[in-house]
C-alpha cells in the first residue's frame, strides 16, 4: 500500500466566494474552486468528526477538498491518475472507489480516507479478473456491494461487474456479472438493479440476488432512447431517468408494479435560454430531485407528487453557456447532512452551493365541457407570468402544474373549439390547490325551453320539469302564488327539472323557465304553467319504545311533514303538546294532531303506548380484586378501550340472553355485573336477570344510564338479590329486600354479614368494607386449582379483557395470582353455584 502525506498537485488557480453572476433561485453560492484542467464527476465524504469533503474528478486525477467551511474550501490532497475525460467516484465506509475509462488506469483505485485531513492511502486492484477500466460505478451502501458499469477485464470480458466490498474494502473480490447489454450507469436497491442501457435506449429491471445468474424482470424504452442515469424515490415507487440528448427531459416512471411500468411526468429546467440543455445526472434527496444540466447548472425540483414535478431551485454554473452540448455542469452531490450541494463544472471547477429546499405551490384539476361535463383533452392551462407554469390536460381532462413562488395568479385554460376561461387563484408553498375549468364551446347560444309541466306535488313542494335544450349550460326558474305581482327566483339548475320547496299548502302557483349558455346569454322565458300544492300531510313517527309511567314527551318531536298544528286527547295531553304519562296504567292512549292552513284542515289520530314502570334495584358492592384501599375506589382501567360494549354473560356458565349494550363506557366504569332477583317462596328459582355497569364507587347503572338495575315487567315486592361477576365469587343477600328501593336505601353488599352464608365476602379495610372474593376464574362458585389452571393459560397477556385479570387493569400478571392465592379453597354458597 502506498501512503501519501499531504500530497498536493497545484492545479488550483482561484477561489471565488459569492461573486458568481449566474442565474439562481433558492440556491446561493458558498464558494467556487477553479482548476487549470477540466473537471468531471463529483461525490462527497463526511469523516467521523463531521468534516465534509468534495471528491472532485479531474482530467488527470482526483482532488480531495475540505468544504466544511462552505465559503473557504481547501484542497487537502490530489491523487494523480491517467489522463481521461471520465472519472466516477463513490464511497463506502471511509473508502473512496474511483473508475476511469483509461486502459492505463491500473485497475480500480481505492483510497482510504480514514486519516483525513492529514493523510490518505491509495491502492489499485484488478479484482482478480484483470479488471482495467469502467465508465461508472454504484455502491449499495446497505450491502457493501459495488457495481462497475461499462467495465472491462482480461478474464471476464466486458460487462457490469459485481464486487464484494464489505468483506475486504481494500481489495474487493469479483462476485459475478451482467452482460445482457452494455450498461452506461445504474442504481441498485434490495437486490434489484436498474440499468441504463444507453445504446439500447432503455432501462432494465434486473434481479441480482444471485450474482452468478442475474435475470431481467422488465425493460422500458425511454423517450429519447439514450438512457443515461437512473435513481429511485425513497419509497421505491418511482424511478427518475435522464436521456443524454439535447432537450431531453427527466422522466418519472411509476415502477411500483414492474410488470406495468407507467410514465407519469416529464420534467425539464424551463428557461427558454436553456431549452436545449442536456440533463446529465439526477439524484433523489427526500421529496426533491437534484439534477445537473450541462449548460444550465443544477436544479432542485419538488417531487412530492411525482406526476407533477415542479422546479423550485436552480443555480447556473456556466452563465455564459446556453443551448445543447456537453460543456458546463457535469455532476452534483446532494447528500451532506449540512444540506450543502457540491457541483462540478467542466470549465469552472468545483462549486459549493447553499440550497433552500422549497416546497412547490401545486395546482391540479380537470378541464370539462361546460355543456355536458365531458373531459377535454389537450387543453392548455397557464399560470400567467410563470414561464414554467403550464400543462396540457390528458384524455381524462386532468392537468397538474405549479410554481415555486407563492402569490395570487391569473390562470387561463384554452382549448381548440372552446372559449378560454380565466380564474384568479392564490397559490401557497406546500399546499395543493385544485380548480376545475368548465369551457363553453365557441358559438353556442341559448334557446327557450319547451313544455313546462309539474311532475310531483306535495303540501309544501312542487317538482317542475321542461324539455331541455341541447346548448343550455343552466336554467333559471321564476315562480309566484297565483295573484301575486312579484316573481321569486329559484336557484339555477343544470338539469331539466327542479324542486321548489317551502311553499304554502293548498295554493296555486304559476311559473316559467329560461335557459342560459356562454355564461352571459339567456333565452326568452317559456310559456307560463300553473300548479297547485296539496293539502298538509303530517307524518307520525311513534316513539321507538313504549314510554313508561313516569315519562313526559313533547309530541311535536314525532311529527314530520308539516309543523305548527294543535294536539288534543284526554287529560294526559295539554295545550302545549306534551303527553304526560304520570299515573297512567299500561295501555294505548290516542292523541290527535290537527293542521289548518287556509281552507285546508287535516287531522291525524295515533296511539301512544305506555308500559309498566320497571322495578328498580339499587345495590352497592366492591370487587376485591379491583379495590384500591388508598382511594376507597375500584380501578377503571377497562373503561378506556377494553370494556365490551355488549354484556359478556351470554356464554357458559351464565347463559344469560339479555341484549344490553352501551355506545361508550362511562369513564368511571369498572365492569359489567349480572344481577338476579329470586322469590322468597323459592330461593332456587330465578325471577329475572339483567346486566348492568359497576362504577368505581360501587354503585350500579343500567345500560341506558338509569340509576340501579332496572327490571321491566317485574312486580314490586320482596326478593332475594344475587350479584355475579365473571371472576369473583357470587353472593346472595342475607335476607330478602323490599323492591323497588332507592339509592339512599340500597342493598349494601359491602357491609359485614350482608351476604348469605359464612365467609362469602371478605374484609378489605377503610373502616368496615367487605368485598366479593376474587379468584373464581371459571365462575362456577368454587375457588380451586381449576381456576389456577385457567389463569395459567392467560398469563402475560396484556391490553385485553380476560377472566384471568382479577385486578381489572387489562393485564394478566402475577398481581392477579397474588389476588387468587389467599382465596384458594373458598366455596361459595350452594344456592348461587353453577
Amino acid at each position: 500500500m502506498k501512503h501519501i502525506y499531504l500530497l498536493k498537485y497545484y492545479i488550483l488557480i482561484s477561489i471565488s466566494v459569492c461573486i458568481n453572476l449566474s442565474a439562481q433561485q433558492n440556491v446561493n453560492l458558498g464558494s467556487q474552486l477553479s482548476y487549470t484542467q477540466s473537471s468531471n464527476d463529483i461525490w462527497g465524504y463526511t469523516d467521523t468528526n463531521g468534516n465534509e469533503y468534495a471528491l472532485v474528478g479531474t482530467q488527470t486525477g482526483l482532488s480531495i477538498v475540505d468544504v466544511s467551511n462552505p465559503t473557504s474550501p481547501v484542497e487537502r490532497h490530489f491523487v494523480a491518475g491517467p489522463n481521461n475525460t471520465w472519472r466516477d467516484i463513490h464511497t463506502w465506509s471511509h473508502y473512496a472507489y474511483i473508475t476511469t475509462e483509461s486502459t492505463a488506469s491500473g485497475g480500480l483505485l481505492v483510497i482510504d480516507l480514514a486519516y483525513l485531513p492529514d493523510s490518505i492511502s491509495t491502492s489499485y486492484t484488478d479484482l482478480g479478473i484483470g479488471y482495467y477500466s469502467a465508465h461508472t460505478l454504484y455502491i449499495d451502501d446497505s450491502e457493501g456491494i459495488g457495481y462497475l458499469f461499462g467495465a472491462k477485464s482480461t478474464q471476464q470480458g466486458n460487462a457490469t461487474f459485481f464486487i464484494d466490498i464489505a468483506a475486504n474494502p481494500i481489495s474487493p473480490t469479483y462476485m459475478g456479472k451482467y452482460s445482457a447489454a452494455y450498461v452506461h450507469d445504474g442504481y441498485v436497491r434490495n437486490d434489484t438493479m436498474w440499468t441504463c442501457e444507453i445504446y439500447a435506449g432503455r432501462f432494465a429491471v434486473v434481479n441480482v440476488s444471485n450474482k452468478l445468474s442475474p435475470s431481467v424482470l422488465a425493460t422500458q424504452t425511454t423517450p429519447y432512447a439514450f438512457t443515461h442515469t437512473a435513481w429511485l424515490s425513497d419509497d421505491s415507487h418511482y424511478l427518475f431517468i435522464t436521456d443524454e440528448k439535447n432537450a431531453a427531459p427527466v422522466v418519472a416512471y411509476d415502477v411500483s408494479d414492474i410488470y406495468d411500468i407507467k410514465e407519469v411526468d416529464r420534467y425539464r429546467t424551463k428557461p427558454v435560454s436553456d431549452s436545449l440543455a442536456v440533463a446529465h445526472n439526477d439524484y433523489v434527496r427526500g421529496n426533491f430531485l437534484v439534477s445537473s444540466y450541462y449548460t444550465a447548472g443544477i436544479t432542485t425540483a419538488d417531487i412530492t407528487y411525482p406526476y407533477n414535478i415542479i422546479e423550485t431551485g436552480n443555480y447556473d454554473t456556466a452563465p455564459l453557456l446556453s443551448g445543447g452540448g456537453f460543456n458546463g455542469c457535469w455532476g452534483v452531490y446532494p447528500y451532506f447532512a449540512s444540506g450543502k450541494l457540491l457541483a462540478t463544472d467542466r470549465q469552472n471547477g468545483l462549486f459549493v452551493l447553499l440550497p433552500t429546499y422549497t416546497s412547490a405551490c401545486w395546482l391540479e384539476g380537470t378541464v370539462r365541457n361546460a355543456l355536458n361535463n365531458a373531459p377535454i383533452a389537450n387543453a392548455q392551462i397557464q399560470i400567467m407570468g410563470i414561464e414554467a407554469g403550464y400543462d396540457r390536460s390528458d384524455f381524462g381532462g386532468f392537468y397538474a402544474t405549479g410554481t415555486a413562488i407563492a402569490n395570487t395568479y391569473q390562470v387561463v385554460a384554452t382549448a381548440a373549439g372552446y372559449d378560454p376561461d380565466t380564474t384568479t387563484l392564490t397559490l401557497t408553498n406546500g399546499v395543493l390547490a385544485t380548480y376545475d375549468f368548465d369551457l363553453v364551446p365557441t358559438g353556442y347560444c341559448a334557446q327557450t325551453p319547451a313544455n313546462p309541466h309539474d311532475i310531483m306535488r306535495t303540501d309544501q313542494t312542487l317538482r317542475l320539469a321542461w324539455q331541455g335544450t341541447n346548448n343550455a349550460q343552466q336554467y333559471y326558474v321564476q315562480y309566484r302564488a297565483l295573484g301575486d305581482s312579484n316573481w321569486q327566483n329559484a336557484p339555477a339548475t343544470t338539469t331539466d327539472s327542479i324542486t321548489i320547496s317551502s311553499l304554502t299548502p293548498c295554493t296555486a302557483y304559476e311559473w316559467r323557465v329560461q335557459s342560459q349558455c356562454d355564461f352571459d346569454k339567456t333565452s326568452a322565458f317559456s310559456v307560463i304553467d300553473t300548479a297547485s300544492t296539496s293539502a298538509p300531510n303530517p307524518e307520525w313517527a311513534s316513539p321507538a319504545t313504549p314510554i313508561t309511567c313516569t315519562d313526559q314527551i313533547a309530541l311535536d318531536a314525532y311529527v314530520t311533514g308539516y309543523a305548527g298544528g294543535t294536539w288534543s286527547g284526554g287529560d294526559y295531553v295539554n295545550n302545549s303538546g306534551w303527553f304526560d304519562a304520570t299515573g297512567l296504567e299500561q295501555g294505548e292512549y290516542p292523541v290527535t294532531y290537527t293542521v289548518s292552513v287556509g281552507s285546508c284542515t287535516v287531522s291525524e289520530t295515533h296511539d301512544i303506548t305506555v308500559s309498566a314502570c320497571p322495578t328498580a334495584v339499587h345495590c352497592r358492592l366492591i370487587l376485591g380484586g379491583a379495590y384500591q384501599a388508598t382511594s376507597g375506589l375500584m380501578r377503571n382501567n377497562l373503561s378506556a378501550n377494553l370494556l365490551p360494549t355488549a354484556q359478556p354473560y351470554n356464554t357458559a356458565p351464565w347463559y344469560y340472553q339479555g341484549n344490553e349494550t352501551i355506545a361508550n363506557p362511562p369513564a368511571d366504569a369498572v365492569d359489567w355485573i349480572l344481577v338476579e332477583l329470586r322469590p322468597v317462596a323459592n330461593i332456587e328459582q330465578i325471577t329475572a336477570q339483567t346486566a348492568v355497569l359497576l362504577h368505581q364507587d360501587g354503585t350500579l347503572t343500567a345500560a341506558n344510564g338509569a340509576s340501579g338495575a332496572q327490571f321491566s315487567g317485574v312486580a314490586a315486592g320482596t326478593y332475594y338479590i344475587v350479584v355475579r361477576h365473571r371472576n369473583h365469587l357470587a353472593v346472595i343477600s342475607q335476607t330478602p329486600v323490599s323492591l323497588p328501593n332507592t339509592a339512599s336505601n340500597a342493598y349494601d353488599v359491602t357491609a359485614q354479614n350482608a351476604a348469605m352464608g359464612n365467609n362469602q365476602t371478605y374484609f378489605v379495610g377503610n373502616g368496615d368494607v367487605y368485598a366479593l372474593r376474587p379468584g373464581d376464574f371459571n365462575a362456577n362458585g368454587i375457588i380451586t386449582v381449576e381456576d389456577y389452571n385457567l389463569y395459567t393459560t392467560q398469563i402475560a397477556q396484556i391490553n385485553t379483557y380476560l377472566s384471568g385479570d382479577l385486578t381489572l387493569d387489562g393485564n394478566v400478571t402475577v398481581h392477579d395470582f397474588n389476588q387468587y392465592l389467599p382465596q384458594a379453597s373458598i366455596i361459595g354458597i350452594s344456592v348461587v353455584r353453577y
